[in-house]
């Protein structure tokens, strides 16, 4: 996601957060405990066939059994960083680094580097330096950053300022969102709030999100619910073999014809952002509250423009769990105006 410096004139309201909340109306989508307990499975399976993978050379040797204590919030930390053991290994590999191979083969998959407890589980949180960022088309468009040896948690500031956009992102009941989608956070660069901000995910790390920050945890915290649906909608048409129409649709986010895929990426994104920053704005201090606001004010003409888009591609989803959670987000951001 790119966002433009924003401003606007909407008067603060003083207030704090109250506790994390059971998600109610559109949000109650995200809480789909039989559509979860499939997401769960595959982030098993697809865990266990790298490990098995890295350990043996052939990912037909793993056994994808549930351990008997294994929790969502462990699965989904295994297999954030599993996918970074795969990637770090291969590249590895491919360069004859013999070191960094047999690291990533014998380092404990969980424990690579700490992580954090926060409100939505275990994270690991890193500020990566950007001149150690990656780049190789075969993986992303985009810079990505893989764990290594040499990785180490965010600073103390940058820490606590994740940790606080987590908690926040919890408390207006996108809790379980980003405790399956939000388990690698890279912070890249530190940007005001006149600044063009930028933020994305790769589907060879699921689980993982890349983002510049302002240092404020309530815009933060958008953009990690932005992201962490990404990941979210990934893992959720993989796990049930939900194939999307090849047909091109016009996006007013690009004003420009997009494939259903990624059209159906923002439709589901956007409106989570909405449905977060609506729920935020009012107890945000003044001059986020102002570019909350305005965030709103861009958005809500852009998913109105998209229903029509939404609805003919929406209706060729062929999971019923899934379709029901791309309609009731998007409808529900809709209604807000």
């Amino acid at each position: 996601m790119t966002t433009a410096p924003l401003t606007s004139t909407a008067p603060a309201t003083a207030g704090a957060a109250g506790r994390p909340t059971t998600p109610t109306g559109p949000l109650a989508a995200l809480t789909n405990r039989a559509l979860l307990d499939i997401i769960d499975n595959h982030r098993r399976e697809r865990r266990d066939q790298i490990h098995a993978l890295i350990a043996t050379g052939s990912a037909t040797a793993a056994v994808v059994q549930r351990a008997p204590n294994e929790s969502s919030d462990d699965l989904a930390l295994g297999y954030a960083t599993a996918h970074h053991v795969l990637e770090g290994a291969y590249r590895a590999a491919e360069a004859g680094d013999t070191t960094s191979f047999q690291w990533y083969r014998e380092t404990p998959q969980k424990s690579v580097v700490p992580a954090s407890p926060t409100s939505t589980g275990s994270t690991i949180i890193l500020n990566p330096p950007a001149d150690d960022l990656l780049r190789s088309p075969a993986i992303s468009d985009t810079a990505y950053y893989l764990i290594n040896a040499a990785s180490q948690r965010a600073d103390a500031v940058d820490h606590e300022h994740c940790t606080e956009a987590i908690t926040l992102a919890d408390q207006h009941g996108f809790g379980t969102l980003l405790g399956g989608g939000a388990k690698v956070i890279c912070l890249l660069a530190r940007r005001g709030l006149l600044d063009t901000l930028h933020s994305w995910t790769i589907s060879a790390l699921p689980g993982t999100i890349f983002t510049d920050h302002t240092g404020h945890p309530e815009i933060l915290a958008r953009d990690l619910v932005h992201e962490a649906g990404h990941n979210w909608l990934n893992d959720a048409l993989a796990a049930t073999a939900t194939r999307i129409p090849d047909l091109a649709v016009y996006s007013p986010w690009r004003r420009a014809p997009r494939p259903a895929f990624g059209f159906l990426h923002a439709c589901w994104a956007f409106p989570l952002t909405v449905l977060y920053t609506e729920a935020a704005v009012a107890r945000a201090p003044g001059p986020v509250q102002d570019f909350l606001t305005r965030y709103l004010e861009t958005q809500r003409p852009l998913i109105r423009a998209a229903h029509g888009g939404f609805t003919h591609i929406a209706k060729d989803v062929e999971n019923e769990d899934v379709r029901s959670a791309l309609t009731t987000v998007f409808e529900g951001a809709l209604d807000l105006g």
